[in-house]
Protein backbone atom coordinates (compact mmCIF):
# COMPACT_ATOMS: atom_id res chain seq x y z
CA UNK A 1 0.00 0.00 0.00
CA UNK A 2 2.81 2.44 0.92
CA UNK A 3 4.52 1.74 -2.40
CA UNK A 4 1.30 2.52 -4.28
CA UNK A 5 0.85 5.79 -2.38
CA UNK A 6 4.46 6.78 -3.01
CA UNK A 7 4.04 5.93 -6.68
CA UNK A 8 0.89 8.06 -6.93
CA UNK A 9 2.56 10.99 -5.18
CA UNK A 10 5.62 10.64 -7.41
CA UNK A 11 3.47 10.55 -10.55
CA UNK A 12 1.45 13.52 -9.31
CA UNK A 13 4.65 15.52 -8.76
CA UNK A 14 5.89 14.71 -12.24
CA UNK A 15 2.58 15.78 -13.82
CA UNK A 16 2.52 18.95 -11.70
CA UNK A 17 6.09 19.82 -12.66
CA UNK A 18 5.34 19.16 -16.34
CA UNK A 19 2.21 21.35 -16.28
CA UNK A 20 4.04 24.10 -14.38
CA UNK A 21 6.90 24.03 -16.90
CA UNK A 22 4.46 24.25 -19.81
CA UNK A 23 2.58 27.17 -18.23
CA UNK A 24 5.80 28.98 -17.31
CA UNK A 25 7.21 28.49 -20.82
CA UNK A 26 4.00 29.73 -22.40
CA UNK A 27 3.97 32.80 -20.14
CA UNK A 28 7.61 33.52 -20.99
CA UNK A 29 6.92 33.23 -24.72
CA UNK A 30 3.92 35.53 -24.39
CA UNK A 31 6.05 38.14 -22.59
CA UNK A 32 8.76 37.83 -25.25
CA UNK A 33 6.17 38.23 -28.01
CA UNK A 34 4.65 41.32 -26.39
CA UNK A 35 8.07 42.93 -25.94
CA UNK A 36 9.09 42.16 -29.52
CA UNK A 37 5.84 43.58 -30.89
CA UNK A 38 6.25 46.73 -28.79
CA UNK A 39 9.79 47.22 -30.11
CA UNK A 40 8.59 46.64 -33.67
CA UNK A 41 5.83 49.22 -33.17
CA UNK A 42 8.39 51.65 -31.74
CA UNK A 43 10.61 51.47 -34.82
CA UNK A 44 7.64 51.70 -37.18
CA UNK A 45 6.44 54.84 -35.39
CA UNK A 46 9.97 56.24 -35.43
CA UNK A 47 10.19 55.62 -39.17
CA UNK A 48 6.89 57.44 -39.73
CA UNK A 49 8.15 60.45 -37.78
CA UNK A 50 11.42 60.74 -39.65
CA UNK A 51 9.68 60.22 -43.00
CA UNK A 52 7.54 63.29 -42.19
CA UNK A 53 10.72 65.22 -41.46
CA UNK A 54 12.21 64.17 -44.80
CA UNK A 55 9.01 65.19 -46.59
CA UNK A 56 9.15 68.64 -45.03
CA UNK A 57 12.76 69.04 -46.16
CA UNK A 58 11.92 68.01 -49.74
CA UNK A 59 9.08 70.55 -49.78
CA UNK A 60 11.47 73.21 -48.50
CA UNK A 61 13.93 72.46 -51.32
CA UNK A 62 11.11 72.50 -53.85
CA UNK A 63 10.13 76.02 -52.77
CA UNK A 64 13.67 77.38 -52.74
CA UNK A 65 13.06 79.54 -55.84
CA UNK A 66 10.20 81.28 -54.10
CA UNK A 67 12.39 81.91 -51.08
CA UNK A 68 15.06 83.55 -53.22
CA UNK A 69 12.41 85.66 -54.92
CA UNK A 70 11.23 86.97 -51.55
CA UNK A 71 14.78 87.68 -50.43
CA UNK A 72 15.50 89.58 -53.62
CA UNK A 73 12.32 91.63 -53.18
CA UNK A 74 13.29 92.66 -49.64
CA UNK A 75 16.74 93.68 -50.86
CA UNK A 76 15.40 95.75 -53.75
CA UNK A 77 12.93 97.50 -51.43
CA UNK A 78 15.69 97.96 -48.80
CA UNK A 79 13.44 96.32 -46.20
CA UNK A 80 16.34 94.90 -44.27
CA UNK A 81 14.47 94.29 -41.01
CA UNK A 82 11.91 92.19 -42.85
CA UNK A 83 14.72 90.42 -44.70
CA UNK A 84 16.41 89.56 -41.42
CA UNK A 85 13.19 88.17 -39.93
CA UNK A 86 12.49 86.20 -43.10
CA UNK A 87 15.98 84.64 -43.14
CA UNK A 88 15.77 83.72 -39.46
CA UNK A 89 12.47 81.98 -40.14
CA UNK A 90 14.00 79.99 -43.00
CA UNK A 91 17.01 79.11 -40.87
CA UNK A 92 14.72 77.74 -38.17
CA UNK A 93 13.21 75.30 -40.64
CA UNK A 94 16.59 73.74 -41.29
CA UNK A 95 18.34 73.96 -37.93
CA UNK A 96 17.16 70.51 -36.85
CA UNK A 97 17.98 68.82 -40.14
CA UNK A 98 21.14 66.74 -40.31
CA UNK A 99 21.76 65.07 -43.64
CA UNK A 100 24.34 62.29 -43.87
CA UNK A 101 22.63 59.95 -46.33
CA UNK A 102 21.43 60.81 -49.84
CA UNK A 103 21.03 57.44 -51.52
CA UNK A 104 17.61 58.22 -52.94
CA UNK A 105 16.10 55.36 -50.93
CA UNK A 106 13.66 57.26 -48.72
CA UNK A 107 13.44 54.57 -46.04
CA UNK A 108 17.19 54.14 -45.62
CA UNK A 109 17.94 57.87 -45.89
CA UNK A 110 15.31 58.67 -43.26
CA UNK A 111 16.66 56.13 -40.78
CA UNK A 112 20.32 57.03 -41.30
CA UNK A 113 19.74 60.78 -41.11
CA UNK A 114 17.71 60.35 -37.92
CA UNK A 115 20.33 58.13 -36.27
CA UNK A 116 23.08 60.38 -37.61
CA UNK A 117 21.54 63.34 -35.80
CA UNK A 118 21.48 61.34 -32.57
CA UNK A 119 25.12 60.36 -33.07
CA UNK A 120 26.08 63.98 -33.71
CA UNK A 121 24.39 65.11 -30.49
CA UNK A 122 26.52 62.55 -28.61
CA UNK A 123 29.70 63.63 -30.45
CA UNK A 124 29.95 60.26 -32.22
CA UNK A 125 31.64 60.05 -35.62
CA UNK A 126 29.04 58.48 -37.92
CA UNK A 127 30.84 57.15 -41.00
CA UNK A 128 28.72 55.91 -43.89
CA UNK A 129 29.59 53.97 -47.02
CA UNK A 130 26.17 53.27 -48.48
CA UNK A 131 25.30 52.29 -52.03
CA UNK A 132 21.86 50.74 -52.48
CA UNK A 133 19.00 50.90 -55.02
CA UNK A 134 16.24 53.44 -54.57
CA UNK A 135 13.74 50.60 -54.20
CA UNK A 136 14.13 47.36 -52.27
CA UNK A 137 11.73 44.45 -51.98
CA UNK A 138 11.80 44.84 -48.22
CA UNK A 139 9.02 46.07 -45.95
CA UNK A 140 9.84 49.55 -44.64
CA UNK A 141 9.14 48.55 -41.04
CA UNK A 142 11.53 45.60 -41.37
CA UNK A 143 14.32 47.85 -42.63
CA UNK A 144 13.59 50.21 -39.73
CA UNK A 145 13.84 47.31 -37.29
CA UNK A 146 17.12 45.99 -38.74
CA UNK A 147 18.97 49.28 -39.16
CA UNK A 148 17.39 50.87 -36.09
CA UNK A 149 18.43 48.07 -33.74
CA UNK A 150 21.94 47.69 -35.14
CA UNK A 151 22.62 51.42 -34.91
CA UNK A 152 20.99 51.77 -31.49
CA UNK A 153 23.25 48.99 -30.18
CA UNK A 154 26.30 50.68 -31.69
CA UNK A 155 25.37 54.08 -30.25
CA UNK A 156 24.80 52.51 -26.83
CA UNK A 157 28.22 50.83 -27.01
CA UNK A 158 30.25 53.92 -27.93
CA UNK A 159 28.49 56.82 -26.25
CA UNK A 160 30.30 56.24 -22.96
CA UNK A 161 33.77 55.95 -24.52
CA UNK A 162 36.35 58.70 -24.73
CA UNK A 163 35.54 61.17 -27.49
CA UNK A 164 38.40 59.99 -29.71
CA UNK A 165 36.99 56.44 -29.66
CA UNK A 166 33.36 57.32 -30.40
CA UNK A 167 33.02 56.00 -33.92
CA UNK A 168 30.41 54.00 -35.82
CA UNK A 169 30.96 52.71 -39.34
CA UNK A 170 28.11 51.53 -41.52
CA UNK A 171 28.63 49.88 -44.88
CA UNK A 172 25.72 48.88 -47.15
CA UNK A 173 26.18 47.33 -50.57
CA UNK A 174 24.08 45.45 -53.07
CA UNK A 175 25.06 42.70 -55.46
CA UNK A 176 21.86 41.96 -57.33
CA UNK A 177 19.65 40.64 -55.96
CA UNK A 178 21.23 40.67 -52.48
CA UNK A 179 21.99 43.43 -49.96
CA UNK A 180 24.66 43.37 -47.25
CA UNK A 181 24.81 45.54 -44.12
CA UNK A 182 27.83 45.80 -41.83
CA UNK A 183 28.02 47.89 -38.65
CA UNK A 184 31.37 48.28 -36.87
CA UNK A 185 31.97 49.97 -33.53
CA UNK A 186 34.43 49.86 -30.62
CA UNK A 187 33.27 48.88 -27.14
CA UNK A 188 34.60 48.76 -23.59
CA UNK A 189 34.80 45.69 -21.37
CA UNK A 190 33.88 42.16 -22.41
CA UNK A 191 30.98 40.85 -24.48
CA UNK A 192 28.96 38.03 -22.92
CA UNK A 193 27.82 34.92 -24.79
CA UNK A 194 25.30 32.24 -23.89
CA UNK A 195 25.79 28.48 -24.16
CA UNK A 196 25.04 28.66 -27.90
CA UNK A 197 27.74 31.30 -28.39
CA UNK A 198 25.15 34.01 -29.07
CA UNK A 199 25.90 37.49 -27.72
CA UNK A 200 23.71 38.53 -24.79
CA UNK A 201 23.00 41.87 -23.17
CA UNK A 202 25.31 43.22 -20.49
CA UNK A 203 22.54 45.37 -19.01
CA UNK A 204 21.12 44.49 -15.60
CA UNK A 205 17.52 44.18 -16.83
CA UNK A 206 18.05 41.20 -19.12
CA UNK A 207 14.32 40.50 -19.32
CA UNK A 208 13.52 43.77 -21.12
CA UNK A 209 16.87 44.38 -22.79
CA UNK A 210 18.83 42.24 -25.20
CA UNK A 211 15.82 41.62 -27.44
CA UNK A 212 17.18 43.87 -30.16
CA UNK A 213 19.37 41.23 -31.77
CA UNK A 214 16.62 38.64 -31.45
CA UNK A 215 14.13 40.75 -33.34
CA UNK A 216 16.80 41.52 -35.97
CA UNK A 217 17.52 37.79 -36.29
CA UNK A 218 13.82 36.94 -36.60
CA UNK A 219 13.32 39.67 -39.21
CA UNK A 220 16.39 38.65 -41.22
CA UNK A 221 15.37 35.00 -41.21
CA UNK A 222 11.97 35.87 -42.67
CA UNK A 223 13.90 36.94 -45.76
CA UNK A 224 16.02 33.74 -45.62
CA UNK A 225 18.92 36.00 -44.69
CA UNK A 226 21.94 35.65 -42.41
CA UNK A 227 22.90 37.56 -39.25
CA UNK A 228 26.46 37.25 -37.95
CA UNK A 229 28.21 39.02 -35.08
CA UNK A 230 31.81 38.88 -33.93
CA UNK A 231 34.32 40.90 -31.93
CA UNK A 232 38.07 41.31 -31.79
CA UNK A 233 40.35 43.73 -29.95
CA UNK A 234 37.30 45.53 -28.48
CA UNK A 235 35.75 46.09 -31.90
CA UNK A 236 32.27 44.68 -32.55
CA UNK A 237 31.07 43.85 -36.07
CA UNK A 238 27.54 42.91 -37.04
CA UNK A 239 26.90 41.68 -40.56
CA UNK A 240 23.52 41.12 -42.19
CA UNK A 241 22.98 39.53 -45.60
CA UNK A 242 19.53 39.76 -47.18
CA UNK A 243 18.77 37.61 -50.22
CA UNK A 244 16.57 38.54 -53.20
CA UNK A 245 15.59 42.02 -51.99
CA UNK A 246 17.34 44.19 -54.60
CA UNK A 247 15.87 44.64 -58.06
Amino acid sequence: FDIVVIGIIFAFNIVTYYLYSKVAKKAELEVQYILLEKEREYYLEQYKQIEVSQKELREFKHDIKNYFMMINMFIQNKEYDKLNDYCENLSGKLENEYIVSKTGNVVIDSILNYKGAIAKSLKIDFLLDVFVPQDLMLDSSDMAVILGNLLDNAIEAVKGLEKKDRKIQLKMRYDLPNVSIAVTNPFAGNRKKDSNQNYVTTKEDERNHGLGMKIVKDTVERYQGILEAKDYNNVFITHVLLYDVAR
